[in-house]
């Protein structure tokens, strides 16, 4: 009996994919891991603030998404399916907080006659300073020939050297505040060789190659791109506040005392940039090059209210009128009509409970989300509302 639960996060939540429905969990319904729903609508996090666009993380099938947060619709199995071959690795710790690996695997696919042959060296290293924050770097190195047939798509790489750079700062000196940092340097090169993993010679690349360096195969030609993400939030509790005082009058109570259980306001706030460049090796190559720039801005409002210990009122606003979530992209190839500012509020309620075993979560709310597009006013968004109801169950054991 095959496992089908595909549980790509690692929270608590296990999606589910059924024969034929290819229905993945992507990334699910706590994307801070703070054992707490997040307000969410058809299984994506509402508040995009929670989930990082630059991930720390292997990527052995090559598709541009690590790994462990890849939304496959596939099953979660150690190995893909109708393939075969090994993977040899080494690690060791130069230090407590440093890990170095060295790796090489060759799988082939049986029927799609696929291969992926890859090795790899990879540098981890984890850094905490006490009243500061946490450091992290990571570093992985390839080299790939890999033109395994992926159920997301197809791809070939003849013969490739990559470089992948994160380094995540999250600084906690402030009490109640979390300042998070990542950046990503990657750099892609084709190495020129146009032998397939058959012996056979790749024709396209042949023939790219030779009409755009006049003739003569060049050793490389490649890309590189930098990203940067900057995240900051401030957590303000309100917790046995009074808001109502008790009134009397004469002996006789006119109003009884209000208080506040629990309160939070959490106002937030993430950037991020993008930018990449294709390297050519000649000068022809550098007069078409494509130099592409992206920003996205999400300013955030956030409210929970405890009504009652196992009742909590949710509001989230992510983007509102003079200050809206916007996107830029700055390219040559690029077209200025999709950009666009947006802005989100949504309302839930939700409730946990015990019943007969099982924790039962019941989360309904409210959602309206609204798009201006600046650089083509004929297109209107009126908006729209959706309203749902979602019940959510597991075992208490």
């Amino acid at each position: 009996m095959v496992n089908c639960e595909d549980n790509d996060d690692d929270d608590r939540y296990v999606g589910i994919n059924n024969a034929g429905g290819k229905v993945g969990e992507y990334p699910g319904l706590d994307a801070d891991f703070d054992r707490y729903i997040d307000t969410t609508w058809q299984g994506a996090p509402y508040l995009n603030y929670y989930y990082d666009d630059i991930t720390i993380g292997d990527d052995f099938n090559h598709n541009g998404t690590v790994d462990m947060r890849e939304n496959d619709n596939q099953i979660d199995l150690p190995y893909e399916r109708d393939s075969h071959g090994q993977h040899y690795f080494v690690k060791f710790r130069p230090r407590e907080s440093t890990l170095v690996s060295f790796g090489h695997y060759d799988v082939s696919q049986t029927y799609m006659d696929g291969r992926n042959f890859t090795r790899y060296m990879k540098l981890e290293h984890f850094q905490r300073i006490k009243g500061i924050g946490e450091f992290i770097f990571y570093n992985r190195t390839e080299r790939i020939k890999d033109n395994y047939k992926l159920y997301e798509s197809h791809h070939s790489t003849i013969d490739n050297i990559q470089t992948t750079n994160v380094l995540h700062t999250r600084l906690t000196f402030v009490p109640n505040m979390n300042i998070t940092n990542n950046v990503r340097y990657q750099t892609s090169y084709d190495m020129g060789n146009i032998v397939q993993l058959d012996g056979t010679t790749d024709e396209t690349v042949l023939d790219y190659l030779l009409s755009y360096n006049g003739s003569e195969l060049r050793d490389r030609y490649g890309a590189q791109s930098l990203g940067l993400e900057h995240k900051a939030d401030y957590t303000l509790r309100i917790a046995d506040a009074r808001v109502i005082p008790q009134v009397t009058l004469g002996g006789f109570r006119l109003f009884n005392e209000k208080r506040i259980k629990e309160f939070v306001i959490i106002p937030m706030l993430k950037v991020v940039h993008s930018y990449s460049y294709d390297i050519p090796t000649n000068l022809y190559l550098k007069r078409s090059d494509r130099r592409t720039k992206t920003l996205h801005v999400y300013p955030i409002l956030r409210f929970d209210y405890r009504i009652a210990p196992k009742t909590l009122l949710r509001c989230g606003i992510q983007g509102i009128s003079g200050l809206p979530e916007i996107y830029r992209v700055d390219s040559r190839y690029a077209n200025k009509i999709y950009d666009y500012d947006s802005k989100r509020i949504v309302l839930a309620l939700e409730n946990r409970s015990l019943y007969q075993g099982f924790n039962l979560l019941v989360m309904m709310g409210v959602m309206f989300d609204q798009v201006k597009y600046p650089n083509d006013p004929s297109r209107k968004d009126p908006g729209a509302t959706r309203y749902y109801i979602t019940v959510q169950s597991e075992s208490s054991k």
